[in-house]
């Protein structure tokens, strides 16, 4: 993951890492990259505090005029900021979502593609579609993310339900193209349905 931000040719980015209390050896793999790969790095360590608000520590201390999030097992195409930075200048939204491939956990490997913002959210919002949300596919205006902001009660679909909030808005625009390569593993977040149901609870409510 970190490869494919050193790799970016999009060169004007900064990288805030947030340990979120992790229990593994990930900060002595990210120390040992940070000495190796020199940029423009941040890595804070907090206690355990769950994503939505790891997350908002990372942009409390970001200072470009664009956001973007990368999960600890996804990848970056190496034009991923460039592209959406340019979608970005070229439009009147607040926030740009491409399309992503998916692989990993023995499974095939394909192409998450959204024809519209419309069908996209309503996917979401009705449980029927597959996930496309903010975290490490899209990008957004700074200010924007500051003033929706994340909320905190949710976990894992904390960026989903921000994007249901900027698409009802009309501050969201889709580019068709790969954005993200998103690993699919077995323990991932995302499959845990115990927390997904209490976040779906959360945001019914």
């Amino acid at each position: 993951s970190l490869e494919s931000v050193v790799s970016q040719t999009y060169k004007e980015w900064e990288c805030i890492i947030v340990d979120d209390g992790s229990t593994d050896n990930s900060i002595e793999i990210v120390e040992s990259f940070l000495e190796s790969h020199p940029g423009n790095w941040l890595l804070l360590k907090q206690h355990n505090s769950g994503q939505a608000h790891a997350r908002s520590v990372g942009v409390s201390k970001a200072s470009g005029s664009y956001i973007a999030f990368l999960d600890a097992d996804d990848i970056w195409p190496k034009d991923k900021l460039a592209i959406q930075v340019n979608s970005l200048k070229q439009s009147d939204a607040s926030c740009v979502l491409n399309s992503y491939i998916v692989f990993g956990s023995g499974g095939p490997k394909y192409l998450v593609r959204h024809s519209s913002i419309q069908k996209l959210m309503m996917g979401w919002v009705t449980f029927r579609g597959f996930g496309g949300g903010l975290e490490s596919v899209g990008l957004i205006k700074a200010d924007t993310l500051r003033k929706y902001g994340f909320d905190e009660r949710l976990s894992t679909s904390s960026g989903l339900e921000l994007c249901v909030r900027l698409w009802r808005d009309d501050k969201l625009v889709i580019d068709p193209r790969v954005g993200m390569f998103y690993r699919r593993t077995q323990g991932q977040w995302h499959r845990n349905l115990t927390v997904l149901s209490k976040d779906i609870e959360t945001i019914i409510s």
